[in-house]
């Protein structure tokens, strides 16, 4: 089956911490109770998302079967806007900060790459101008007919 399930694990679900819900440490150790792959990207590691994505896509693709990756990332803000964020410590984010996967990719790009300052400017530019266009395309579409929200949910093998 050619699934690749990708979990995003920011550590909290809504204001519990998810060491006080979840029985696994990691999510990616639920794949060997279903006798697939299970990796887990640590510190949200942009190059190794990468690496490892790639080995998904390609054993899915070449009839190896699904696997399980999840990336452990940061939630900054809190669940919801004018969330108090009562249930975590003030000193976690600026913590979690000093793992910004945008900064440490720059950094990579700079340092091992050889990347120029010119050249990171540029590709920012570029993706905030995909995400501007985006938001104004999906501003200036129509609704979605109702009946769309029940198209695709389901997939028959």
């Amino acid at each position: 089956l050619p699934l690749i399930v990708v979990v995003e694990d920011n550590a909290w679900g809504i204001s519990v911490a998810k060491a006080a819900s979840t029985a696994v440490e990691t999510n990616a150790l639920r794949g060997s109770a279903y006798g697939i792959p299970g990796v887990r990207v640590r510190d949200n590691d942009v190059l190794e998302m990468h690496r490892v994505s790639g080995e998904a896509v390609e054993r899915a693709r070449s009839g190896g079967g699904p696997s399980i990756i999840e990336i452990e990332t940061y939630r900054y803000l809190g669940h919801f806007q004018g969330d108090p964020e009562l249930y975590r410590r003030k000193e976690e984010v600026p913590r979690l900060r000093q793992h910004d996967p945008i900064e440490r990719l720059k950094a990579t790009l700079l340092t091992d790459h050889q990347v120029s300052p010119e050249e990171i400017t540029a590709m920012e530019q570029r993706a905030e101008r995909t995400v501007v266009d985006a938001y104004q395309f999906a501003r200036d579409s129509s609704y979605p007919r109702a009946e769309a929200a029940l198209e695709d949910v389901f997939e028959s093998v």
